[in-house]
């Protein structure tokens, strides 16, 4: 946080003390008046989650800090620090609070979402059940209704989804606004949904995917893995067929669960989680011994459309590349838009809006106006009227009973163009503007031009082909050369340049650490003599960030990534390894 900022925040925290009244982190009526407090508890307070997890109603939850906790948190808003959390009559005490989020995270100034933990110190202690609880802000959904709307479709049609709640929550007497409660996914959830929860749980951290790379920076959320022995089996498994991963006899992912999970993620247009790496958990039944992909962060759902082949994820990508388990996706999403549409999901929605609309109103830090709220509701209406049908549509390869093959290719669902017999995966890959074989990729045949730049006897290759680095990297060695050393910041400035007029993206170019951490060296051997990194970078901000890009809109400025992510890519001929 700059200085600035935390001056302005900490000058907030004391205005907003003053005018509460509250900065002794007492309780306060809304008049202002002393009201008198309920008797403080540390011990766990009898009941059952539903009554927070329930959209029947808006509960009235109230959190309360002291100053120095308040600016803690304005410090460092992910750790956690003391409060006192009041529910109707039950106050507890030294409950654990912090804020929570990605792209949500918010400040003191805004409309920060909370993680609420009553058993941190308090070992032992439960809430109506619950060790935890979750308040999103839904700062990024206008309609304030997704997140309770993508939970209840996902649990309907079959994942392991939590469930939610509506609250309007005071933090020191003053109104915060409303926020959505979700159920944490722990063992009285894990044990509703599989009948046992003493396996491992696992949260993808941003950007971590199944890689045995990526297995270390894996979050341990529950159970016990010693060595990540388990995870890690699963991560090794991974790498290979998918037909292995999801075997009836010695497969470590439930075939089943995989596929329902991503046939719902694709139906509700879950693009921010598992899709790229993102709100995911993975869970080992330890009694059927498989593991299972559970869903996270639902607050951006029902919203883009999504093309059912278009995944970013490991599992996903090793699927749709699998004739056998693509054909069973396409057949678990038929399944999947035909039970979505008989959840009638759009009479919850406008059951939904009459119970929150008043709260939303008096709302004093809901980012979005009554007009974008009205418009995201239409479309959030229009997508559930819509989705399932025009998702069928798009499997046209598949009538419900039987695989079609309309060219009579011999390949059905996985033909890219059933028009054509000519186009199929299998087929060399021409130069033609024709994704030939089916790939995703228009001419990505090594022997296809990509774009040519020559700076000072250099020959570069500019081609706006996403790849993996790895993948780009043997791209280039076909081609003749290597992933692009770079001589110094003019060239890194003109090739940015170059690049931005093609694709405005992070753009690969030959160096990385990923052989030891922290050792970065240039794919061709060439001697690292400069570097030119953007502000802050590398910063190791997400999993697997070993590998380096030009940064989009950086000017030829350097930043470090996931090198599983797929990217264009610079070669640089390896004739020219003696220049400069």
């Amino acid at each position: 946080m700059d200085r600035g900022h935390r001056w302005r925040t900490l000058g907030w925290l004391l205005g907003a003390c003053l005018i509460a009244g509250a900065c002794d982190s007492g309780t306060r009526s809304d008049s202002g008046k002393d009201e008198e407090k309920p008797k403080a508890q540390s011990a766990s307070v009898e009941g059952e989650p539903e009554e927070l997890l329930s959209t029947d109603r808006i509960l009235e939850l109230h959190l309360t800090l002291d100053d120095g906790a308040m600016a803690a948190l304005a410090d460092e808003p992910r750790k956690y620090v003391r409060g006192g959390f009041r529910h109707g009559e039950h106050r507890l005490q030294d409950v654990a609070i912090r804020f929570k989020g990605h792209r949500t995270l918010r400040d003191w100034s805004e409309k920060p979402s909370f993680k609420v933990s009553f058993s941190r110190y308090q070992k032992g202690r439960r809430y109506k059940g619950l060790k935890q609880l979750i308040l999103d802000n839904m700062v990024e959904d206008p309609t304030m209704l997704r997140e309770t709307l993508g939970n209840r479709a996902a649990r309907e049609l079959g994942l392991p989804a939590p469930r939610t709640g509506f609250a309007e929550v005071r933090v020191n007497g003053e109104l915060f606004g409303l926020y959505t409660l979700v159920e944490p996914v722990d063992k009285r959830m894990l044990r509703r949904h599989f009948g046992s929860a003493d396996g491992p749980l696992y949260e993808g951290e941003y950007g971590c995917d199944l890689y045995p790379g990526d297995v270390g920076s894996l979050e341990l959320d529950g159970g016990d893995d010693p060595e990540r022995a388990q995870v890690r089996a699963l991560a090794e498994a991974a790498e290979g067929p998918i037909g292995g991963l999801l075997a009836k006899e010695g497969g470590l992912m439930d075939a089943e669960a995989f596929l329902r999970f991503l046939a719902v993620s694709t139906l509700i247009g879950d693009f921010d989680g598992y899709r790229h790496a993102h709100n995911y958990r993975i869970y080992l039944d330890p009694e059927a011994g498989r593991w299972s992909l559970l869903p996270w962060g639902l607050d951006r759902v029902l919203k883009k459309r999504t093309d059912p082949f278009d995944h970013h994820s490991l599992l996903a990508r090793k699927c749709l590349a699998d004739r056998a388990c693509r054909l069973d996706y396409v057949k678990a999403l038929d399944a999947a838009s035909r039970d979505f549409e008989e959840l009638e999901l759009h009479e919850e929605l406008d059951r939904l809006d009459a119970l929150v609309d008043a709260a939303i109103e008096r709302d004093p830090r809901r980012p979005h106006d009554a007009k974008q709220r009205t418009r995201q509701l239409r479309k959030t209406r229009a997508f559930i009227r819509e989705r399932p049908r025009e998702l069928r549509e798009k499997l046209s390869c598949w009538d419900g009973e039987r695989e079609l093959d309309r060219d009579g290719d011999g390949h059905g669902c996985t033909d890219c163009n059933d028009d054509d017999p000519k186009v199929h995966p299998g087929v060399p890959e021409g130069c033609d503007g024709v994704d030939n074989n089916c790939s995703g990729l228009v001419d990505d045949a090594p022997s296809c031009p990509c774009t040519e730049l020559k700076r000072e006897g250099v020959r570069f290759q500019l081609c706006d082909l996403p790849m993996t680095w790895a993948q780009a990297a043997e791209h280039c060695r076909q081609w003749g050369g290597h992933l692009a050393r770079i001589d110094d910041r003019d060239q890194s400035k003109a090739l940015a340049k170059a690049a931005a007029g093609l694709r405005e993206e992070v753009w690969w170019i030959g160096l990385d650490d990923r052989k030891h951490e922290g050792e970065l060296r240039w794919q061709d051997g060439g001697t690292l003599s400069f570097s030119y990194w953007a502000k802050g970078e590398p910063d190791h901000y997400a999993c697997g960030q070993d590998c380096v890009g030009l940064k989009k809109e950086g000017k030829g400025r350097w930043r470090d990534l996931h090198c599983a992510r797929a990217r264009p890519f610079i070669c640089r001929d390896s004739g020219s390894l003696g220049q400069r």
